[in-house]
């Protein structure tokens, strides 16, 4: 229970921060834009290690296969979330 709960609130803070990173990326201001691209970046990369962390727990039988599954569902979404934010905002500013 304690993995899907830290999941679940690592979701919402990384869905905070993506929009406060659309915002900044959005400003046209090119010190905000670094801000906010570093933002995306350091999230999306936190998202790869916390999977890898899931795969490591779950090879040691650390997780139980169902809660394995959930927070590697929600570790995929948080990798994707900053991604498809970076390839909307190039797709439609340039």
């Amino acid at each position: 229970m304690k993995y899907t709960r830290m999941m679940a609130i690592y979701t919402i803070v990384e869905t905070v921060a993506v929009a406060v990173a659309y915002k900044l990326l959005n400003s046209y201001n090119e010190s905000n834009a670094t801000i906010g691209a570093g933002i995306m970046t350091s999230f999306t990369l936190l998202s790869v290690g916390l999977a890898g962390v899931f795969v490591i727990l779950r090879i040691r039988k650390l997780m139980e296969q169902d809660v394995f599954l959930y927070c590697i569902a929600m570790a995929v979404v948080c990798m994707l979330m900053p991604l498809g934010t970076m390839w909307y905002l190039l797709r439609n500013l340039s």
